[in-house]
């Protein structure tokens, strides 16, 4: 060991009168090194010497060569204040002790840093704020199980490999702003008790925040999620912001967003968030007070875990039960809010699936809504079905000749158009006749001119013409009957519509 960087410690430590109160001093290493490069071992010792001081161990814009390892020197609690800024690790990094665990009593700073080598601060205790903004991580770094008591910085940090904070604890703020990760980051089960920033972060690796505890409000605006997130069994309990943020996957087919089980005690902002491409969302027994997204952004996306078949999307999910839950947990969110567009398209959504999974009476009973008012939710297909089933039974009596007028003198018949001969008139008098009557008949209005006869229903070509048990005026009833319906079903409709 170099013993020329304790000498120079002890003698600034000797050079105080005796009684003084000890005062903070900067240990300037750079002062014992004629060039920019000291090694890893004078590293050691001055913090072995130092530790139980309050003094500043300065080791700003260095290059640090060799692997820095304080595992069996004897150094489990770092009073003094470490400063590595602008400095380089040329190899590994481990700021850990035999036991496993080091206590920083005072700031530490590692700005604009870069790490070449393994960094492992896995289990450390931060009593006062650390610094890492702008450092450069080339390889694995792990925080696992650290402990932050004060503010955290990582601002415009850069994670080249796979980064660990599982059950890390940050008890002051953290800041990620404009943080970038490479490889994928794991954060399962860290604890974040104040307030969480991801502004314009990049994700470039899978992100995990599973069962991850977030007490204060967490930012995630206008960040960028390339691969794989989950936040599975998540609890929120301030309001969390994900606006403007972006998720798709720039190599495999698909990425999937996972909220599978999260809690959130505030509203949950996703109104600008972008899913592109094959994005997967996962909402199963999620509990938020509030989603503010619409229904749009979701629509394509919403997808279900199945054991056997994996993630499929919701259309194509088998267990209606499971389904049901969350399309009507959207619905009351979406009612919540007020959009009761993205309410009525959610609802739309779910009937069709159910639709499709229905045994025969269901199917043909949804079948009928589905048609014809779209569940309720689409007045202008009742609009739609009155008119087909008008012409449908103009058309029936007009081949049929099933209507007869109380007058036989018809007005009509008695003026010849030029230009159009009178078959042709006729067929288009008989026909004008008949949708008048089906008019008159499905509005139940019944002027009384035209009647339906008393013949039966005659059925096949020529000389093998079936007659069928049903009279003409069976088949008016059933018109009236059907209009009574659908004027009925379309008041509602539109009430339900329009009161909201």
């Amino acid at each position: 060991m170099n013993k020329r960087i304790i000498l120079f410690a002890l003698v600034l430590l000797c050079l105080l009168p005796a009684g003084a109160e000890l005062q903070a001093r900067v240990i300037d290493l750079r002062d014992s090194t004629t060039t920019d490069t000291i090694s890893a071992d004078k590293i050691i010792e001055a913090i072995k010497v130092l530790q139980d001081t309050s003094d500043v161990l300065r080791c700003d814009s260095l290059i640090i060569s060799g692997k820095i390892n304080i595992s069996g020197s004897g150094i489990d609690t770092v009073k003094c204040i470490i400063r590595f800024s602008d400095s380089e690790f040329s190899d590994d990094f481990t700021l850990q002790n035999t036991g496993g665990q080091v206590n920083f009593s005072s700031c530490v700073y590692f700005e604009r840093t870069i790490f070449h080598g393994n960094v492992n601060f896995s289990k450390g205790i931060f009593h006062d704020n650390a610094y890492f903004d702008d450092a450069t991580f080339s390889h694995g770094t792990y925080f696992s199980k650290a402990t932050f008591n004060c503010n955290a910085y990582f601002r415009g940090v850069i994670f080249k490999e796979g980064v660990r904070f599982e059950e890390a604890i940050f008890s002051g703020d953290v800041y990620y702003n404009s943080a970038v990760f490479h490889d994928n980051s794991v954060f399962i089960s860290t604890i974040f008790s104040g307030e969480t920033r991801f502004y314009i972060a990049e994700f470039f690796g899978d992100a995990y925040f599973r069962e991850t505890t977030f007490s204060g409000n967490v930012d995630f605006e206008n960040t960028d999620f390339y691969g794989n997130v989950s936040f599975e069994k998540g609890f929120f309990s301030g309001y969390t912001n994900f606006s403007g943020v972006v998720f798709f996957h720039e190599i495999y087919s698909t990425s999937t967003i996972d909220l599978t089980g999260a809690k959130f005690l505030e509203s949950l902002n996703l109104k600008t968030t972008s899913f592109l491409q094959n994005c997967r969302i996962l909402l199963e027994d999620i509990e938020v007070r509030n989603i503010e997204l619409s229904w749009l952004q979701l629509e394509e996306h919403l997808h279900f875990y199945d054991r056997n078949l994996g993630v499929i999307p919701a259309k194509r999910f088998d267990d209606i039960n499971r389904l049901r839950k969350v399309f009507i947990h959207l619905e009351n969110n979406f009612a919540n809010l007020g959009q009761f567009e993205d309410q009525d398209a959610c609802y739309y959504e779910r009937m069709t699936i159910e639709r499709r999974h229905a045994n025969i009476g269901d199917w043909l009973l949804k079948t009928l809504l589905h048609y014809s008012c779209g569940y309720g939710v689409k007045p202008g297909r009742v609009i739609f079905t009155s008119f087909f089933v008008i012409i449908l039974f103009a058309l029936f009596y007009y081949l049929h000749g099933a209507i007869q007028e109380r007058k036989f003198d018809d007005p009509a018949l008695k003026s010849k158009k030029e230009g159009v001969n009178k078959d042709e008139r006729n067929r288009w008098a008989r026909f004008r006749d008949a949708l008048y009557f089906s008019v008159n008949t499905f509005t139940t209005v019944g002027y009384g001119d035209w009647y339906p006869t008393a013949e039966k229903l005659k059925i096949g070509p020529g000389r093998f013409k079936i007659t069928l048990p049903i009279r003409f005026r069976t088949l008016a009833m059933c018109e009236g009957l059907i209009g009574w319906m659908l004027l009925a079903l379309f008041l509602i409709t539109l009430g339900r519509v329009w009161i909201r």
